[in-house]
């Protein structure tokens, strides 16, 4: 199966091949689903970041339903390797907790990793249960957003 898509802002198509009719044309199925966010959620850098403290960042989001981020580690982040971005394991939490509700900002710290180019990632879900750890929410739509590189001295 393969999906390909989006017709615009907050409509996702799917189009899924289930396969080949007699006549050797593919059968195609489109799901639509109304859009659950309407502008594109953002994080940005909130001051410096310096090897040995906290980095804090702004998540911005604009969509309608319950916007949730994870309760335990919400950033992330990714190294320039060359020309790669490869991602930094994150420090394992040591129980599930319930996910962060969002409404229109929140600004969030994470320890700052070593002196290095960065840019922070963010898992997000739109139309979810509150009260449940962000992996148990049930969320309508999830995805990432991901910060400009910034430096850490």
């Amino acid at each position: 199966m393969s999906w390909e898509g989006g017709f615009g802002p907050g409509t996702i198509a799917w189009f899924l091949r289930l396969g080949r009719p007699p006549l050797g044309r593919p059968i195609m199925v489109v799901i639509l689903f109304a859009g659950v966010a309407s502008a594109a959620p953002s994080i940005t850098l909130a001051g410096a970041a310096r090897a040995g403290a906290p980095v804090s960042f702004e998540f911005r989001e604009d969509a309608a339903g319950t916007v949730l981020i994870d309760g335990c580690a919400p950033v992330e982040y990714e190294r320039m390797d060359g020309e790669r971005w490869v991602p930094v394991p994150a420090p394992a939490c040591d129980a599930a907790r319930v996910a962060t509700v969002v409404d229109k900002a929140l600004t969030v710290a994470a320890p700052a990793p070593a002196p290095g180019t960065y840019r922070a990632v963010l898992a997000w879900g739109a139309g979810c249960a509150e009260g449940r750890p962000f992996t148990l929410s049930g969320c309508r739509q999830l995805d990432f957003v991901r910060s400009k590189a910034f430096e850490v001295r």
